[in-house]
């Protein structure tokens, strides 16, 4: 089989005078913003192991990620031809047309010309933030696998001390009804 790969954000209300990021691997990676990493760790430890996951070691799935700039766009608040012409020039790389809704990758580096080329060609973003984009996906074609999936990121979701859940599955249409 395949193994997900995911990555987590985490953050929790704290002094950011006493931030100190870290990055720790699993089936995840994430740099801990959380005043007591100790329970972070428990707690996303015991999600896995309750969804049948495992944790791997440092560095293990680290490249199935690329950090990139990522800007998400209602598709009916532009054409293609309009972001690709807002946003070409500003350095970004790839515009992908989804049913409803249009997304920009870009490098780190560009995120702040295609946000200013954005709002240059009043266009405005749904979603702007630097992500963790898989480098590929792993498609899930079986109703049960998926669900214990998407039960999976929902539960870490919901963990107090996660911001984001990145993963790299791609859930085949109409496989699951909600």
């Amino acid at each position: 089989g395949h193994t997900l790969g995911l990555r987590h954000n985490f953050s929790a209300s704290m002094d950011p005078l006493n931030y100190r990021p870290e990055f720790w691997e699993r089936y995840w990676n994430n740099p801990p913003t959380t005043d007591n990493k100790n329970r972070s760790v428990s707690e996303v430890r015991n999600t896995f192991t309750k969804a049948g996951g495992n944790l791997a070691g440092p560095g293990a799935l680290t490249f199935n990620f690329q950090r990139q700039g990522q800007f998400l766009i209602a598709a009916e608040k532009a054409t293609e031809d309009d972001l690709m012409l807002a946003v070409i020039e500003a350095g970004a790389e790839d515009l992908k047309v989804e049913d409803d809704h249009y997304e920009i990758l870009c490098p780190v580096a560009a995120f702040d010309q295609v946000a200013q080329a954005l709002e240059e060609a009043d266009l405005e973003a749904d979603s702007a933030e630097i992500a963790w984009i898989p480098n590929s996906l792993i498609p899930l074609d079986d109703a049960a696998t998926a669900k214990k999936v998407l039960r999976l990121i929902e539960s870490l979701d919901d963990l107090e001390d996660v911001g984001n859940v990145y993963a790299n599955y791609d859930v085949a249409d109409g496989l699951i009804s909600e």
